[in-house]
Order: C-alpha cells, then sequence, then structure tokens
C-alpha cells in the first residue's frame, strides 16, 4: 500500500522517487507506474522491497530521466500519479494503490542559455551620415538585433527570441534577425535580447548602444513680405540650426537644400524649386539668409509661398514651412466712385480698413454694419455692442381675470435679427392702440433670451373684446 510520495525534481543529476510503501509480503515483486492524468510516462518493474512500512527509493536511469523530462517539454510541473502494484509472477496480488506528488523542473537546471548577439543601424541614410552602423540617431536610426546561439535544455526547445529596447520590442521564433524600430531616446541606451524555451523558461542579455541626439532643422526667426506690404518684389530672411551629429569628434551633419517655391493661392500646384543654397551662410550647425529681392509676385494676387530646407537627412527630416502672401495692399486705392484706404477693393465710397483717428485720438466707438430685417432696424458697433429696435402690432382678447385686473393670453415677439452673445437689455412699451393699456411679462418662460424678446401680456383694469395693440421694442447687448 502506498502511503505517501515525496516531490520529485526531474532535471536533478540524478533522479530519485521516495515513496513510502507498506509490503505485506517480501517475496513479492513490485511494479510503479508514474503517470500525467491519462497519460503514462514511466513503468519501472521487478522492484523488490522488505516487508514493512518505509521509505523506498527509486532512482531512475539515464535513459528513465531522459523520458520523463521529454515528457515534460513543454510543462514546468505536474501533478504526478504514483501507482504500485504487486506480483506473485505474473499474477497481480491485491489492487493498484496510488498517491500524488509534484514532479518538476526547476529555472536553474532547466533554463535556457543564450551566447549573446550583435546589433547594428540597418537604415541606409542615418548609417551613411554616421559612417558606423554601431552608432545610432535619435528617432531615425533603425535597430536591428541579431541573436546569437540559443541553447534549451533538459528536453525543451527555443520557441520565442524577443529584443527590446526603450519600450519597443519585437520578435520571432526562429533566432533570425530582429528589426526593433526607431529609438526615441538619445544616449546610453540598453538593449536586451531574451530567449524563451517550451517550457517558459527565459534567458536574457543585454548590451548598452549609442545614440547621437537628434531634432530636425529648426527656425528660429524669419520675415517673409513684400516691400513695403504692398509691391511685386518678395523679401525674405531667416535663421535656424540644425543638429550636431558628432562621431569621434568630427560634426557630420550638414545643411544639404535650401530652396523654396510659390504659387498663386487660387491654383492647385506649385511650380518647381528654386534654390537658394549659394546665397545661404553656413557656419557650424547655425545658417541663415537674407535677399530683399527674392523674386517678383505679382501684387493683386495672393500667393501660397513653400520654403523647404533639409540637412543630411533629406527627406526624413525636412522642414517644410508654409505661408499664405496676402495680394499687395496699397494705402490709397482709387476705384470708380470709391476710395479705399488700406484696402484694394473699396466696398463703399469710402472703405477704411483698419482703426480710425480724429484731431490725433481715436474714434470712441463707430458703426461697422446696420440695416433692417422683418420688423428690426438695427446697428453693430466696431466695439462689439449691438442693438436692434421695432414696433410689433398684434390682436387679442383681454378678458382672463388677474385679481382685480384682466389681461390677455401670452404674446409671442418675434425673434431679433441676430444673436447676442449674452441675454440683452429689452425694453418694451405701448404704442397708439385701440384700447388704453399696458404690458406685463409672466413667469421666467416668457423671459427674454439671446435670439427672443421673448413674451408679453396685454393688461387693462375691465376686459375689452379682440382688438389690434401694437408696441415698441428695444434690444441692446453685445454680439
Amino acid at each position: 500500500m502506498v502511503n505517501s510520495v515525496n516531490t520529485v525534481t526531474a532535471d536533478n543529476a540524478t533522479v530519485s522517487i521516495t515513496i513510502n510503501v507498506t509490503v505485506y509480503e517480501a517475496s513479492y515483486t513490485n511494479t510503479l507506474v508514474l503517470k500525467n492524468g491519462s497519460t503514462t510516462i514511466l513503468t519501472i518493474s521487478g522492484l523488490s522491497w522488505s516487508k514493512g512500512t518505509a521509505n523506498r527509493t527509486v532512482t531512475l536511469t539515464s535513459a528513465q530521466r531522459t523520458t520523463l523530462l521529454n515528457a515534460m517539454a513543454s510543462i514546468k510541473s505536474f501533478t504526478g500519479t504514483f501507482a504500485v502494484s504487486s506480483y506473485s509472477g505474473s499474477t497481480q496480488i491485491g489492487s493498484t494503490s496510488s498517491k500524488t506528488a509534484a514532479v518538476l523542473t526547476t529555472a536553474t537546471n532547466s533554463a535556457p542559455t543564450i551566447s549573446g548577439f550583435t546589433y547594428a543601424d540597418s537604415y541606409t541614410t542615418t548609417k551613411n551620415l554616421t559612417g558606423n552602423d554601431q552608432l545610432f540617431v535619435q528617432d531615425y536610426s533603425t535597430l536591428k538585433v541579431t541573436p546569437g546561439t540559443a541553447t534549451a535544455k533538459n528536453g525543451a526547445s527555443i520557441s520565442n527570441y524577443t529584443a527590446s529596447c526603450n519600450g519597443l520590442s519585437a520578435s520571432n521564433s526562429t533566432g533570425s534577425a530582429i528589426t526593433v524600430g526607431k529609438i526615441a531616446k538619445s544616449g546610453s541606451v540598453t538593449v536586451t535580447l531574451t530567449v524563451t524555451d517550451s517550457r517558459g523558461y527565459t534567458a536574457e542579455t543585454s548590451q548598452t548602444v549609442t545614440v547621437i541626439p537628434y531634432t530636425k532643422p529648426k527656425i528660429s526667426s524669419i520675415t517673409l513680405r513684400r516691400t513695403n506690404d504692398i509691391e511685386a518684389e518678395m523679401q525674405l530672411k531667416f535663421s535656424g540650426s540644425i543638429s550636431a551629429v558628432t562621431v569621434d569628434g568630427t560634426q557630420k551633419n550638414s545643411v544639404v537644400y535650401v530652396r523654396y517655391r510659390y504659387k498663386k493661392t487660387s491654383e492647385k500646384s506649385y511650380g518647381s524649386y528654386t534654390s537658394i543654397y549659394s546665397g545661404t551662410t553656413k557656419s557650424g550647425t547655425s545658417f541663415n539668409y537674407s535677399n530683399l529681392e527674392l523674386c517678383s509676385l505679382d501684387a493683386n494676387n495672393s500667393y501660397d509661398f513653400h520654403l523647404q530646407i533639409q540637412d543630411k537627412l533629406y527627406s526624413l527630416s525636412s522642414l517644410d514651412l508654409y505661408f499664405t502672401v496676402p495680394q499687395g495692399t496699397p494705402l490709397i486705392a482709387l476705384r470708380k466712385k470709391k476710395v479705399g484706404i488700406n484696402t484694394p477693393e473699396p466696398q463703399a465710397m469710402l472703405d477704411v480698413a483698419g482703426d480710425m483717428r480724429v484731431d490725433g485720438s481715436p474714434l470712441a466707438d463707430f458703426v461697422i454694419q446696420q440695416g433692417t430685417s422683418g420688423i428690426w432696424n438695427y446697428r453693430k458697433w466696431k466695439s462689439g455692442t449691438a442693438e436692434c429696435w421695432g414696433q410689433y402690432s398684434f390682436t387679442t382678447a383681454i378678458s382672463t381675470a388677474w385679481g382685480v385686473l384682466y389681461e390677455s393670453g401670452a404674446i409671442a415677439l418675434p425673434n431679433f435679427p441676430f444673436t447676442f452673445a449674452e441675454i440683452p437689455h429689452v425694453h418694451i412699451s405701448t404704442e397708439n392702440s385701440n384700447y388704453a393699456m399696458f404690458v406685463e411679462r409672466g413667469s421666467s418662460s416668457s423671459w427674454s433670451t439671446t435670439t427672443n424678446p421673448g413674451k408679453i401680456f396685454a393688461v387693462r383694469p375691465n376686459t375689452v373684446p379682440s382688438a389690434t395693440y401694437k408696441v415698441s421694442i428695444y434690444a441692446i447687448g453685445k454680439v
């Protein structure tokens, strides 16, 4: 009878099964069967044990150890069933007795090994810039890791290779070169290769790579304008810098393209580039340009302007700046029966673009828009104030008792001609009508909003049949 079984460490150099068994007859032979679930892994026959209860030790042969480990090629451990049967000759005596115990491997004995790895910048443009595929340019070089030899142990196999760096990772199952990606951090950066075997045990190795700090070309100041803001002649000034890519004390980076192109704003496609590289002053990592006679753009049209600056990473990190050059704006434009000041196309007899002054002082405020809409006359002022006013006629009976007075039903007033930014001040007064009356507000549902003066009620001290009344409405607020 099996009383207990100790844990079995399957990847020890010598594997022993210690099992406590009560033997009733020493002349019988015994057979030990090890199963994982319903699957038989080992059958060990011909075991002779002395009579009584004692720990019995069964030491596996090298072949039996290998068989056990191969059965565990994809698992670290399992709960084994250890069953013992007794025989007299070939006849089983009594029933089979069994107990369970853990059968396990250990990381110490079974974890894989990795000999290391090599790395390189696999991107041609950055590799050409540094001249060394062991150096990396921040955000642009591509890290490639080639695993060394990985060895699995004790019946396992290598199932995965993963390379990681600064939050990036990539993997494969073959051990071929792994493309990790672009490293966003500069300085000394750690690259780690991790191998995983079929049991889930891992091994890793790390190296430090050098990543050179880099940013795309920058402009610190730029001016693009028409001469006097009105002429066809264009003026362009700018200054900026590129990143230093220093290898062994030598600055490898430089400006390679400075050019521009343009098109009329109304057109879809730009023209060809014009290079201004030769006119650009370059000193170390700094550059600047100044030309007050760059080109001529028709003053009667608006243009889209594209300035492009590239260093030795070319289009990878191109600095592309886009501007709109407005049509020339003459100080005074004379058109048929119209005069424009700071506007080329006056829309009235006198059209002024900008603020105005009188005797050296700016006008406190002035009307910028006025008109009529429905019952309304309105004006909008430069300061943002707006006002509207009008008269509204309505027909109603005043017959509903309200204390000692009588009132009409709610009279909805017409919407304002525009929307106010906030609820305006609204004044409503009576006009000439068939009967004397005054107006009042009801509950909040009849109050003014930003789009409507609200509702009113006509009120009298006695009732009158249906008649026509008229009110004046004035509203002022901000738009």
